[in-house]
């Protein structure tokens, strides 16, 4: 159930190319960053606060 609510929680959903969403898996931020670099910043606060929550 945990991973379900995490999975659907709409904080935590970004509409992203087939490909990206491939080559992310469930990489954390040290181990993938996504290839706009002037989002890597953003991502890293969105990933720590979903983290956190």
């Amino acid at each position: 159930m945990q991973r379900r609510t995490f999975a659907n929680d709409f904080e935590n959903l970004l509409v992203v190319s087939d490909s990206i969403n491939k080559s992310k898996s469930d990489q954390a931020p040290h181990e993938w960053l996504p290839p706009l670099k002037s989002y890597w910043c953003e991502y890293g606060k969105r990933w720590e606060y979903i983290k956190n929550k």
